[in-house]
């Protein structure tokens, strides 16, 4: 079970086998070995694995143990956006983390008062370019 809670956070953060085996200094095929199920490491260098995952992507740790304890993890991004700032964090995502983001964010900003404004100028500015065609059009 660990083994399927260690891939989701891999997946979850888009950690690389590859990246993770060469800042621990081991095999990739030892990490891909993990994910699949077919060894277990002694704890403490489980430990180890889930420190370098940490450096390489900060939160991972605390997401893991999310998954082992049963947690609710849909909120985790909010705890790490509270925590890091803004530009750090950025900084710190993959690029599918970064797009994952970038498409919550817009959809929470479609629900807020500023996101519905924004939403309503751009229906206004499309409504007048479509008159303005129309007009091109007749004329």
């Amino acid at each position: 079970m660990l083994n399927e809670y260690f891939k989701q956070t891999m997946d979850h953060f888009g950690v690389k086998g590859t990246r993770l085996a060469k800042e621990l200094g081991c095999g990739q095929a030892y990490i891909s070995d993990i994910r699949r199920g077919k060894t277990n490491p002694p704890i403490n260098r489980f430990w180890q694995i889930l420190e370098t995952m940490e450096k390489l992507a900060p939160g991972a740790r605390r997401y893991f143990g999310n998954l082992v304890a049963g947690n609710d993890t849909t909120y985790f991004v909010e705890e790490i956006i509270d925590n890091v700032e803004a530009a750090e964090m950025v900084k710190l995502m993959s690029n599918l983390q970064l797009s994952k983001f970038m498409f919550a964010l817009a959809a929470e900003l479609g629900k807020s008062k500023l996101g519905k404004q924004a939403n309503k100028k751009n229906s206004e500015q499309t409504e007048t370019e479509q008159t303005q065609e129309d007009l091109m059009l007749v004329g």
